[in-house]
């Protein structure tokens, strides 16, 4: 099936994830369909109840599922920014992998922010430093899930 090749790491765990970004030291994952699945899986088992306050349901169906590459950038209210470089369902009409901002700021409770977020259809193209205009959200993978949990108390 299709695949991309993503960063998927983040800064709170390895500095190098930060911007700008150090690519030296990134192993970049392939991904596919079965890897996200895999990841909504642990979500899904692991941190129930942040999944459906985010209203994650997990990976669409479908053989024509498209994959991306994403990146995320949350703060604190101290300021202390926390950068994520995963994989992603890319964006389409019937699914839209960023429609979850409102849910995720609600879940932050005034403690975070969403300070950037986007998708991106070509290999390692989440190694970027530059900033687009668009604000958006990301689909869960375990580490991105787990950190929230533990920073909210959820």
């Amino acid at each position: 099936g299709e695949s991309i090749h993503c960063y998927t790491c983040n800064s709170r765990t390895n500095p190098k994830c930060a911007d700008p970004v150090d690519k030296n030291g990134l192993e970049p994952m392939q991904c596919t369909k079965s890897t996200l699945e895999e990841a909504s899986e642990t979500v899904r088992k692991g941190i129930e109840n942040l999944g459906n306050l985010l209203g994650f349901q997990g990976i669409p169906e479908g053989s024509d599922l498209k994959l991306a590459c994403q990146k995320l950038a949350l703060s604190d209210h101290s300021g202390n920014r926390v950068t994520f470089r995963s994989c992603s369902v890319a964006r389409s009409e019937s699914v839209d992998p960023c429609a979850m901002t409102d849910s995720m700021s609600n879940l932050l409770k005034g403690q975070g922010k969403v300070e950037f977020c986007e998708t991106c259809e070509t290999d390692l193209c989440n190694g970027s430093s530059h900033h687009s205009v668009t604000i958006m959200s990301a689909l869960l993978v375990p580490c991105f899930a787990i950190f929230i949990s533990r920073w909210v108390g959820v």
